[in-house]
């Protein structure tokens, strides 16, 4: 009779535990008679076992390590939760009550900015007598081409910050 190596280490476990039935105690048996190399791993099955029942009923020979993380570190913190919360709960409430107070207080107007009105640039009198009046970065000639501009629109473009978009502002 032969045996897969899973099944009889199956039944070996089960024979040192004690849970198998007289049946099939008595057919592993007749076995591991005829079978010596199995014989010896039954052997070892019943040594773990007893060294395993031993360990178990004569309870833990080593004190057990405290917990690490203790929900009561000082008298008066609150039961269930660890006082490391307490600085971060405070922070939220701080938070809290500023924005609902900055919600509740009358809103602060800051003093409107006057658009200032830009300088026109004249054109500087020509102090080389040799460049060419055509010339191309002479400023009359940049002055003569460039659109003239009259503040005749009844709208004015306020930028008061770089981190605010520019609004437009009536003048009428």
């Amino acid at each position: 009779m032969n045996l897969k190596p899973e099944s009889l280490e199956a039944l070996l476990l089960d024979r040192s535990l004690g849970v198998l039935t007289p049946e099939a105690e008595e057919l592993l048996t007749s076995y591991l008679e005829t079978q010596p190399m199995a014989r010896l791993r039954a052997e070892e099955f019943q040594a773990a076992t007893c060294l395993a029942k031993k360990a178990l009923t004569l309870g833990p020979s080593i004190p057990l390590p405290e917990p690490r993380f203790k929900t009561m570190e000082k008298p008066g913190a609150w039961p269930g939760r660890p006082s490391a919360y307490l600085p971060w709960l405070a922070a939220a409430a701080c938070l809290v009550v500023g924005f609902g107070l900055a919600k509740l207080s009358p809103s602060v107007t800051m003093p409107a900015i006057q658009p200032h009105a830009v300088a026109a640039i004249e054109p500087m009198a020509n102090s080389n007598t040799q460049t060419n009046e055509r010339s191309f970065w002479l400023t009359s000639h940049l002055a003569s081409t460039a659109p003239a501009h009259t503040p005749n629109s009844p709208y004015v473009v306020v930028w008061d910050s770089p981190l605010k978009k520019p609004r437009i502002k009536s003048t009428l």
